[in-house]
């Protein structure tokens, strides 16, 4: 993930079907735990749609004839942002709050938070029904990515080498 590789960059981070190769989970050279203090300042939002079978959101291989990928899985990748954070290892359902924001949401999506992160950061997940590369409706998404994006600034300045 580029948030991991450029940890003084983002305030907020929104990945869309994206999960590392399994075994890349804290980064390539785990530059997630060497740079947590960075990375603390980023705030992430995953989308991810549940029927995806090129990056599976529990998980494991993609399914296809002539290759294979290992993925890391969601939930792994959400704990782990969730340590770095400070936040509750269980996540909360949030689906509420979120249409709240933005009305439009069918009933297959549903946003899962590790709330009362130390950091003031947020760490949330949203799946839907949908493969890779079909998202929620446009509208929906760009609505609460917009939501997600705006409430967050850096705190300390972005670092240009």
């Amino acid at each position: 993930h580029l948030y991991q590789q450029l940890p003084d960059t983002f305030a907020a981070v929104n990945p869309i079907n994206g999960l590392p190769l399994h075994g890349y989970a804290l980064g390539r050279h785990g530059e997630t735990m060497r740079n947590q203090k960075s990375l603390s300042e980023t705030a992430m939002l995953e989308f991810h749609g549940r029927q995806d079978k090129t990056i599976p959101y529990q998980g494991g291989p993609s399914p296809t004839d002539a290759w294979s990928w290992y993925y890391a899985g969601l939930d792994e990748m959400m704990y782990i942002m969730a340590a770095v954070h400070g936040c509750k290892l269980e996540a909360t359902d949030v689906t509420e709050s979120v249409v709240d924001v933005c009305p439009g949401a069918t009933q297959d999506f549903k946003c899962f938070e590790h709330q009362e992160c130390s950091s003031g950061r947020r760490v949330i997940k949203c799946l839907y029904d949908g493969t890779h590369g079909q998202f929620p409706s446009a509208e929906m998404f760009g609505c609460v990515s917009f939501w997600f994006f705006n409430q967050f600034r850096r705190i300390s300045p972005v670092k240009v080498e």
